[in-house]
């Protein structure tokens, strides 16, 4: 496991412990073949962590309402 990884996974074991409901709300995470096909136009060439932590994880839908927004909205700023 990444540094990046085992961060997000204190991270969310702290959540867990003192915002049960709130840590209990985060998307799962997505496989490398749904992110590569949702960055296909992605002119950009992104580094292994990205991929990692999509996979891990995809987000909260307090703050994205939809699974993929956040890949999405990363790509929209990618894109421009």
């Amino acid at each position: 496991m990444t540094h990046l990884l085992e961060t997000g996974q204190r991270l969310l074991h702290y959540l867990q412990r003192y915002v049960p409901e709130f840590a209990e709300e985060f998307n799962p995470g997505i496989s490398r073949a749904v992110i590569q096909n949702t960055l296909e136009l992605c002119a950009y060439e992104l580094p292994e962590n990205f991929y990692e932590l999509y996979e891990w994880r995809n987000g909260h839908p307090e703050y994205f309402t939809q699974p993929l927004n956040q890949l999405q909205f990363a790509t929209s700023i990618l894109s421009a």
